[in-house]
């Protein structure tokens, strides 16, 4: 079940947009974002001043901003939200590597669905053969991909995307409750 609180609605049933952001938001503070973002503002979303967004700081604090500029992304926070979607329980995801493109949509749907923590590995039957440097390279890749089904399903942080193991160092991830699906 998944609650979303009647502000962050524009009305029609569009959920509004929101955006992490990587300082510590103050009220009535005027702070600009990255430049990616305002692009988004800008040239997808065709926002104006005036328009009013969530913004999610690093210490989970979430924020109902006004922008105020869009060519320079200057937004104002104007209220600070209790919007908390996350689960009561820390879950960590450690999968095989799929092969082609599979992997990307795993971590769209596990992000959504809440996990904390993703940890790929390698095993002995993966159809993909490969080492932690040829993961490495579509690390940023999977950063963008973390970020947007969190913003897009609302919850307050990233996932942690940890670097590409080997089975046999699986052990450093166990905890008190671990379920195995094969």
């Amino acid at each position: 079940v998944f609650f979303v609180c009647k502000m962050c609605y524009y009305g029609e049933g569009d959920i509004m947009q929101r955006y992490f952001v990587e300082e510590k938001l103050k009220l009535n503070h005027l702070f600009s974002c990255q430049e990616d973002q305002i692009k988004h503002m800008s040239r997808v979303m065709r926002f104006r001043p005036k328009t009013q967004v969530i913004c999610i700081d690093p210490f989970e604090n979430v924020f109902l901003c006004e922008i105020q500029n869009v060519d320079s992304g200057q937004l104002l926070p104007i209220e600070k939200l209790d919007d908390n979607h996350e689960l009561d329980v820390d879950v960590t995801l450690v999968y095989g590597l799929p092969k082609n493109d599979k992997f990307e949509f795993v971590l769209q749907k596990t992000t959504e669905l809440g996990v904390n923590r993703i940890v790929p590995f390698f095993s002995q039957r993966s159809v993909i053969k490969g080492d932690k440097n040829s993961f490495s390279k579509k690390y940023v890749r999977y950063q963008r991909i973390l970020k947007e089904a969190s913003e897009q399903s609302g919850r307050l942080k990233i996932p942690k995307l940890m670097p590409a193991i080997k089975l046999n160092e699986i052990s450093q991830y166990l905890s008190d409750y671990n379920l195995v699906a094969y």
